[in-house]
């Protein structure tokens, strides 16, 4: 994967070259601006996505979804059967050059877990502590690392970008 085109096109439309096969719309809702659609990771609900997901941005297109920061958090609804919860996601390979990237996920009174991320296209589980499960909690999402495309060259866009969020799963 990488972001070729992103210094001249810019950053949303450099998601264009990334692999899109696992990248859908959540329910979809009307944004900020009148006659625009939010689209947030597919397993996400847009009705509340906007209060549930900080440091997750929408895209205007499901191509485009969905850049996360260094640092998210997350107000999660979990299924009472659910002993996993799944994240697909797109590591940048231009951004990181080489550099190592990783995801921690903290449950609310649980130890943090971690995983080594690839670049590329890829699916990442974590197993859910039975006190989450059949409860909406905030879980804290923090990458290992993050990257500004104006420090490394990319364009002049000084925001602090993470992964690639494309979707959320559950599975017993």
């Amino acid at each position: 994967m990488s972001l070729r085109g992103f210094r001249t096109i810019g950053l949303t439309a450099a998601a264009v070259t990334l692999s899109l096969a696992a990248c859908g719309p959540g329910k979809q809702s009307t944004g900020s601006q009148a006659g625009t659609t939010a689209v947030y990771p597919a397993g996400f609900d847009a009705q509340t996505a906007a209060h549930d997901l900080k440091g997750i941005s929408p895209a205007a297109q499901p191509q485009y979804c969905c850049w996360t920061q260094r640092r998210n958090h997350l107000n999660v609804q979990f299924p009472k059967d659910a002993r996993f919860v799944s994240f697909v996601i797109d590591v940048p390979s231009d951004a990181y050059r080489g550099r190592s990237q990783g995801i921690t996920v903290a449950f609310p009174a649980a130890a943090a877990q971690h995983q080594a991320l690839n670049v590329g296209h890829q699916e990442v589980r974590f197993e859910i502590p039975a006190s989450v499960r059949g409860r909406k909690e905030l879980v804290d999402v923090t990458l290992d690392d993050a990257f500004v495309p104006a420090k490394i060259g990319l364009n002049h866009d000084t925001t602090e970008y993470g992964v690639l969020l494309r979707s959320i799963a559950f599975s017993p």
